[in-house]
């Protein structure tokens, strides 16, 4: 354990990638016997949880093309943006929110309107970007990142299947 905190993100990226082909792996040859073998009762659920931790999970999420979570109002956004201004990197964060907000205050109709079409522009490609993510992923992965999506946009994916998509080879051993 000491040995695997003091291994760079990239190796351990290596060996995370390793274990979720080995997941899918597994699940293959399960759902193969499960095929060959009608009576056969598969175990319980394969949870990612298990497997992986948060950190580590979002790590090869991260790497896998998962795309960032918009921010969840105009504000923020305009947050983002002035703390990428010489102005706003000069400044502590919380010095920076204050002034961001003085700066927010005093922006007139038409650049808060030019802030607003960007801050919608942000939430349709996040839309977009999450459902095609979605459909990318392992079905057992499926219902890790359903959870880590915000509920406010799992509508989307319920569009790419109803519910989180159980693998096969559980749908059959609770009939």
């Amino acid at each position: 354990m000491e040995k695997w905190s003091r291994l760079e993100d990239d190796k351990k990226l290596k060996w995370i990638s390793r274990v979720v082909k080995q997941c899918i792996n597994y699940i293959d040859d399960m759902e193969q016997y499960c095929r060959r073998n009608p009576t056969f009762t598969a175990p319980k659920e394969l949870k990612i949880k298990s497997i992986l931790t948060k950190s580590e999970l979002t790590m090869w999420e991260e790497s896998h093309g998962k795309p960032p979570r918009p921010p969840t109002n105009i504000f923020d956004l305009y947050l983002s943006e002035f703390s990428q201004t010489e102005e706003g990197k000069m400044l502590e964060p919380s010095e920076r929110r204050a002034a961001a907000e003085v700066k927010f205050k005093e922006l007139d109709w038409y650049q808060k309107e030019s802030i607003q079409l960007k801050h919608k522009a942000a939430i349709m490609n996040y839309k977009m970007d999450i459902k095609v993510y979605y459909q990318s992923l392992p079905r057992f992965l499926r219902v890790a990142t359903w959870n880590s999506v915000p509920k406010r946009y799992q509508y989307i994916l319920e569009e790419v299947d109803k519910v989180p998509q159980i693998p096969h080879m559980y749908a059959h051993a609770s009939k």
